[in-house]
């Protein structure tokens, strides 16, 4: 079965592994692309940037923890 993107569940998981254990800590909080730890848009290594990933994290933690009480889940404190 293929998604939207045209990938399969399978190349997915494999996608998914590939970031989380081959690459290691260097990939964590990043974007891997076809297999290559990738910075992603230009804008998000700027100031504003970072301001923009901080907000975004700060609303998906939010409606995560309105609809499925992920804080507690993760041990995340509120800020």
């Amino acid at each position: 079965m293929a998604s939207l993107a045209g990938s399969t569940m399978t190349r997915g998981a494999w996608a998914y592994v590939d970031a989380v254990d081959a690459k290691g800590e260097e990939s964590h909080g990043r974007l891997v692309r076809n297999w290559e730890i990738d910075s992603g848009h230009h804008m998000m290594n700027t100031e504003e940037g970072k301001k923009v990933e901080a907000k975004l994290w700060s609303e998906t933690m939010e409606e995560l923890e309105r609809v499925a009480g992920v804080r507690a889940f993760l041990g995340v404190q509120q800020q």
